[in-house]
C-alpha cells in the first residue's frame, strides 16, 4: 500500500476543484488564462513571479499585475466562482 498517496476523498476533492477552475477559466481571454496558469502553477507548471511572466509575455511586471487583477475581477462575477471559494 502506498502511504504517500492521498486518500480517495482528497483525490475526488482535487478533481472537483480542477474541474471548477477549468469551468471558470473559459470566461477569460487566452492571455489571462495563460497568466493565471503560470502565476499559480496550474497544469503542472511551477508558480512564476510577476517578472518572469512579464518576460515570457513581453510586458512589464506591472502589466501582469493589472491582467491578474482584471482576471480575478471577471472570475468574482461568475456564479461558479462561489463554489470554488468554498
Amino acid at each position: 500500500m502506498d502511504t504517500q498517496a492521498p486518500p480517495p476523498d482528497a483525490r475526488v476533492a482535487e478533481a472537483h476543484r480542477r474541474r471548477g477552475v477549468g469551468e471558470c477559466l473559459v470566461h477569460l481571454t487566452e492571455r489571462e488564462v495563460l497568466m493565471v496558469r503560470l502565476r499559480y502553477g496550474l497544469d503542472a507548471h511551477e508558480p512564476h513571479s510577476l517578472q518572469e511572466i512579464g518576460d515570457l509575455l513581453g510586458v512589464s511586471r506591472e502589466r501582469v499585475w493589472q491582467l491578474e487583477k482584471q482576471a480575478f475581477a471577471t472570475l468574482r462575477r461568475l456564479r461558479q466562482s462561489t463554489v470554488l471559494a468554498e
